[in-house]
C-alpha cells in the first residue's frame, strides 16, 4: 500500500498488486508522517468524517432506539465481557482500567 508523499519511494516496478491506500488514509498519513518525523507518535485517535457516496443511503432505514436496544442485548448475551453498553454521562478517564474491546457510549 502506497500513500504519495509518505512511502512512494519503496515502490519497485516489479510488484504486480498495488494500493494507492483509503482516502482516509491518503488524508491522515502526510498529517501523521510530520508530527511522527518532528516529535514521535506512540499513539493516536482520529475520527473520520465521510461524505454520502453514490451507493450510499442517506437517511438510515433503522432508528437509534433499536440500535440502542441491539447493542445493549449484545453487550448483555454473546458479547458480554467484550463490548459493555453504558447510558451514564462518562468521559474518557471513566474508561481507564476497563477490560472491555468495546464501549457504546449511548449518549455519545
Amino acid at each position: 500500500m502506497f500513500v504519495c508523499g509518505v512511502n512512494l519511494e519503496a515502490y519497485k516496478p516489479e510488484y504486480k498488486v498495488i494500493s494507492n491506500a483509503s482516502c482516509t488514509t491518503n488524508c491522515l498519513a502526510p498529517l501523521a508522517k510530520v508530527i511522527h518525523d518532528e516529535f514521535g507518535i506512540i499513539e493516536g485517535l482520529m475520527t473520520t468524517v465521510h461524505s454520502t457516496t453514490a451507493t450510499q443511503k442517506v437517511v438510515d432505514e433503522t432508528d437509534y432506539e433499536t440500535i440502542k436496544a441491539c447493542m445493549k442485548r449484545a453487550s448483555q448475551n454473546e458479547l458480554k465481557g467484550i463490548l459493555d453498553y453504558t447510558e451514564d454521562d462518562v468521559v474518557s478517564t471513566d474508561f481507564i482500567g476497563d477490560t472491555h474491546s468495546c464501549i457504546f457510549d449511548a449518549k455519545a
